[in-house]
C-alpha cells in the first residue's frame, strides 16, 4: 500500500518549469536610500506652530481659541520656546438662562482672553521610521517644562463690584 502511495504521488508530480524573466534595468547607487544615515539634526534650527481649539467643557462658557508657538534647538536635546494664545469666552445657554428677568443672576464664571508661556523642552529620544518604504518619518520622544501666565475677564457685569 506504501509503496502504491509513492508511485502515485512520483507520477503526478511535475518538474519544475521556470517563467520567462523580465528585465527591470539596471539598479544604480543613487537609487538606493539608506535610512540609517539619512539624520535630521535639530541643533541650531527653529520650530513654528499654530494651533486652533475649542475649550467646551465649561458649563458656562464656550471659548474658541488660536495659539501660536516658536521653539529654538540650542542643542540636540534642548530647546527654548514660547507660546502665545488668544481668544474669547462666549456665553452657553445655561448663562443666558441664569442672566434672563426669571432668575437675574450672573454665573461666578471668567472668559478666557489671552495666555503666554515660556518654557524648556528636552528630548532625548530621536528616532526614525520608514512609512511603507516611501518615506522616512522623524520624531521625538520629549518632556517639557512651561510656566506663564493667563488674561481673563468676569462675565458679571462690572465684575461683579458694587
Amino acid at each position: 500500500m506504501f509503496q502504491t502511495l509513492i508511485l502515485a504521488m512520483g507520477l503526478l508530480t511535475g518538474s519544475a518549469k521556470a517563467d520567462s524573466t523580465e528585465t527591470i534595468g539596471v539598479l544604480h547607487k543613487e537609487d538606493i536610500h539608506v535610512v540609517q544615515r539619512v539624520l535630521f539634526p535639530k541643533r541650531g534650527r527653529t520650530e513654528i506652530g499654530a494651533s486652533l481649539g475649542l475649550m467646551a467643557f465649561d458649563p458656562y462658557l464656550t471659548t474658541p481659541n488660536v495659539q501660536v508657538s516658536y521653539e529654538l534647538h540650542q542643542r540636540e536635546q534642548l530647546s527654548i520656546g514660547f507660546i502665545l494664545g488668544g481668544g474669547y469666552g462666549l456665553k452657553t445657554g445655561v448663562t443666558k438662562t441664569m442672566e434672563s428677568p426669571a432668575y437675574g443672576v450672573s454665573p461666578y464664571a471668567f472668559r478666557y482672553l489671552a495666555s503666554a508661556l515660556v518654557g524648556v523642552t528636552w528630548s532625548p529620544i530621536y528616532a526614525k521610521m520608514s512609512l511603507a518604504g516611501l518615506r522616512v518619518l522623524h520624531y521625538d520622544i520629549y518632556g517639557t517644562a512651561r510656566a506663564g501666565a493667563t488674561l481673563e475677564q468676569s462675565v458679571i457685569p462690572d465684575g461683579g463690584m458694587p
